[in-house]
């Protein structure tokens, strides 16, 4: 067992920035954001800095002590990863904007994610009362089944999402199925001299083109582009201009019907903003204090008592954080340091420990 068993909070508000960079306060805060289940709670770990506020501090604390004490007995609670939504929102929040398929994903997916969270809260507020209290009411499923409706795994619009797209699309397959089989058998009325190196019916520009051998027999058409060489022309015949044409309506009425499904889906999404949002910010709040519970339970961690200065500062069986991260051996100390003594002498020979023990003292008192 090791802890900071007690600490005076007017300590954490004289620690400057400096002083916090000296006594590697950064690099232990990284030990315990990896723990996070995502980026962004990992972030929130790394930008904690000490407060002056005890009973503040103290609620803290008691809150990561509870899930630490669960996580210790093996329970299997476990926070749902969540994506940065900042720049979605900012979409969303924007009169008129249409999110794309994968930030309608991400915005389902936390839906998703803060049902189970809730949920699992809701398993262990007995036991957890002051973790429990971090739950808040999940976005309804339906805008989740309309998202799953509408959209693949990868964000693609499905054919079937809305009538008019499945129409459209059907209309786009059979016009380009035509169209390819006319310029093929454009292409293959030519003499195997006159095609170029390509071979195939190919687009470009937006076109489907044939190729053709820059100097053989004259293709009438329009020239889309030639190959790298320079030795491939790629016409468009006029025999295939019209039904080109006939494509490219085709595509824009089905780009306009997945238009039309995104911005449905979009105004959804403007309904459950909030809601979705109060997940979000549960998930990244139950993963910061996840990721300090699990470092507690990994080293064996007690939540110190803290009281309003003057105080004790009083340590047992200490060890410093970084030390315990290498997964060296360890010599822990005890110390305790009263309000009214302004000066503590450490002595003993050089590599002997003196700068580890000051740094640990400074550190744990920092991290507590």
């Amino acid at each position: 067992m090791t802890g900071v068993t007690s600490t005076p909070s007017s300590l954490s508000g004289v620690v400057s920035g400096e002083v916090l960079e000296q006594l590697e306060f950064p690099a232990a805060l990284a030990e315990v954001g990896r723990r996070a289940v995502s980026s962004l709670g990992a972030a929130r770990v790394l930008a904690r800095r000490p407060l002056a506020d005890a009973a503040w501090v103290a609620q803290e604390l008691a809150t990561v002590a509870e899930l630490a004490a669960l996580l210790s007995r093996e329970d299997p609670f476990r926070p749902e990863p969540a994506p940065d939504l900042t720049e979605t929102f900012a979409t969303l929040d924007v009169g008129g904007s249409v999110l794309q398929g994968q930030e309608l994903l991400e915005l389902a997916r936390v839906a998703a994610a803060a049902r189970s969270v809730a949920r699992e809260l809701a398993r262990i507020r007995e036991a957890a009362p002051r973790v429990a209290m971090l739950a808040v009411e999940p976005p309804p499923k339906a805008f989740e089944q309309a998202v799953e409706r509408a959209l693949d795994p990868d964000g693609a619009v499905r054919d079937d999402a809305s009538p008019e797209l499945k129409r459209a699309r059907l209309r786009v397959r059979e016009t380009r199925q035509r169209l390819v089989a006319l310029l093929e058998s454009l292409l293959g009325r030519l003499d195997a001299a006159d095609r170029g190196a390509e071979g195939t019916v190919t687009l470009r520009d937006g076109r489907y083109v044939i190729p053709v051998r820059r100097g053989g027999a004259r293709v009438p058409g329009i020239v889309h582009g030639a190959s790298g060489s320079g030795a491939t022309l790629f016409v468009e015949p006029p025999e295939a201009v019209e039904l080109g044409n006939e494509l490219c309506a085709c595509e824009a009425d089905e780009a306009r019907a997945v238009l039309a499904v995104l911005r449905g889906l979009t105004e959804q999404a403007r309904g459950v903003r909030a809601e979705i949002a109060a997940g979000w910010e549960m998930c990244l709040a139950v993963d910061d204090v996840y990721a300090r519970a699990r470092y507690a339970a990994d080293v064996d961690g007690v939540a110190p008592a803290v009281a309003p200065a003057p105080a004790p500062l009083a340590i047992r069986v200490g060890r410093h954080p970084l030390l315990i991260a290498e997964g060296a051996g360890v010599v822990p100390f005890d110390l305790r340091l009263e309000p009214g003594g302004g000066t503590l002498v450490i002595s003993g020979p050089n590599t002997g420990g003196k700068t580890v023990l000051l740094k640990a003292v400074g550190l744990r008192a920092a991290l507590a």
